[in-house]
């Protein structure tokens, strides 16, 4: 169906366009953050598992730009592409390549978190896949073992990965497969997971539970606005997913065919539909983002694919429908990286504009600190700009804690963890951010502005912090705000994050 000419054709220019992309995007706050994170190996963090670090600490010792690092996010869109097409037989190339080019071409090389999630998850789902249709029962419970394993990978990137439970349970029933099997199935799978679950439960234990808390509560807490917004926008994502395509393809593609169906195109089918019609009940009042469900989009571009080879729909019309979307957001992509940012500044709003300009200054922000007189530290006022600094001082060799000074924005999450604030006292440190905040001076001696060069951000030097004010002034804010379910909790944190008691 694919000759080898289109299919390399495809290939690299698909490669070609995510290498320049991943080149040319600067690094973006979660981006850092992650990045940030792999700099500091451990068993678990604040926000999520430990799985996206663990990917990336590797990188970390080579001495290499940090925009590079997305390079494993292109190998691991490979390696999914390739993985699902491997259980297609002889549709596997025609598989491959629709997976490479329908997924977001611009979010799914810089949303970094997601991308160990979607290939343990998709890894997972094709080797329960090949056990659900192995004969021998001692092979196929192995391998329901080992999607279990892969699955609590899965979950160490992400908690989403819990959707592969009900997709599972839905595509034995569907398929009306022995009972008794698929009990042992799914009772394999589960026991394969808890490797996974354990690890977790484990660091949190010792961590004041703040993964637990954080997604279970914290998160839960916030307001993501109305009906309106949180569906609105779930139905919004749910079309970039998508795309145009099938309103391209013929009405035969949407029929019922008198053909039996392909399991794996079962498979993918329900792979995809049952998560998200789990994220469509949760949009009725939670806000989501587009990336969450990265996981589950490789399967419906699998079905589409799948379906197409075999109705024998692969019409130009069908071609103009698979290559119109990902054209599209090439276009975007490439606009949006030429495009002056100043462009940008009355589409995106003040704010952001200006994050923007200290994301993308981040090397004239170090020259300008390494110029300065010596300081103990350096602190920001929310936790995305902090990590794009620390990325900033790795490269430009300069050795400063970076911290969140104050709540931050949702927490300074990790960096709290890291910041020994009572060490501090008494020693000078540079604030940077958007404006001046004027509650800094309350946790200092004196502050003086400093002139930051043309770069529109302030700057200034807090001369004498005076730890136990600044912790006495934010830190029962941040235990209510964030440690708020149990005593024992805020208790922890005190102990752990904040340096008091």
């Amino acid at each position: 169906m694919v000759g080898k000419k289109l299919f390399w054709t495809v290939l690299v220019s698909v490669l070609l366009l995510k290498i320049f992309i991943l080149v040319l995007f600067p690094i973006l706050g979660d981006e850092a953050y992650y990045f940030t994170w792999a700099q500091h190996p451990a068993g678990g963090y604040y926000d999520i598992a430990p799985m996206i670090a663990w990917w990336l600490y590797p990188y970390t010792k080579l001495n290499l730009p940090s925009e590079w690092f997305r390079i494993l996010m292109v190998i691991a869109h490979l390696g999914v592409a390739w993985m699902i097409a491997s259980v297609c037989g002889k549709w596997s190339r025609f598989v491959f390549l629709v997976n490479l080019i329908a997924p977001l071409l611009i979010v799914n090389v810089i949303l970094i978190a997601d991308w160990p999630l979607a290939f343990f998850y998709c890894a997972a789902g094709v080797v329960f896949f090949l056990a659900d249709q192995e004969r021998s029962q001692r092979k196929s419970m192995l391998l329901a073992f080992a999607s279990g394993l892969l699955l609590g990978l899965a979950f160490l990137s992400k908690y989403f990965a819990v959707t592969f439970f009900p997709s599972a349970l839905v595509y034995l029933l569907f398929t009306k497969k022995d009972l008794k099997r698929s009990v042992l199935l799914l009772v394999t799978l589960g026991i394969g997971f808890l490797p996974g679950i354990a690890q977790h439960f484990f660091w949190n234990q010792e961590n004041c539970f703040k993964t637990i808390q954080f997604n279970l509560f914290t998160r839960q807490n916030a307001y993501d606005g109305t009906f309106a917004n949180t569906f609105g926008h779930y139905w919004l994502y749910v079309l970039a997913l998508v795309g145009p395509a099938p309103l391209f393809f013929s009405k035969k593609f949407f029929l019922k065919s008198q053909d039996a169906v392909n399991p794996i195109e079962r498979f993918a089918l329900v792979q995809f539909l049952v998560p998200m019609a789990l994220f469509c009940v949760s949009a009725i009042s939670k806000g989501q983002g587009i990336h969450w469900y990265m996981s589950y989009q490789p399967w419906f571009w699998t079905w589409v694919a799948l379906r197409l080879a075999r109705l024998d729909l692969v019409s130009l019309k069908a071609k103009i429908g698979l290559f119109l979307w990902p054209s599209i957001q090439a276009v975007a992509a490439i606009t949006l990286l030429v495009l002056p940012i100043e462009k940008l500044r009355p589409s995106i709003g003040e704010r952001s504009w200006r994050d923007l300009v200290l994301t993308t200054s981040r090397d004239r922000v170090a020259k300008l600190i390494s110029d300065q007189p010596p300081v103990s530290a350096v602190i920001s006022d929310n936790y995305s700009y902090a990590s794009v600094l620390s990325v900033a001082f790795k490269e430009s060799g300069i050795h400063l804690p970076v911290g969140v000074f104050g709540p931050g924005v949702r927490f300074g999450r990790s960096f709290d963890a890291w910041m020994d604030w009572p060490s501090l006292d008494g020693k000078d440190m540079l604030w940077i951010g958007r404006a001046f905040p004027p509650e800094l001076a309350g946790s200092f001696q004196s502050v003086e502005m400093i002139d930051p060069k043309g770069i529109p951000i302030a700057i200034l030097r807090g001369h004498g912090f005076i730890a136990q004010k600044y912790l006495q002034q934010y830190g029962a804010d941040i235990l209510q705000n964030y440690y708020k379910k149990f005593s024992w909790e805020r208790a922890c944190a005190t102990r752990h994050y904040l340096g008091a008691e």
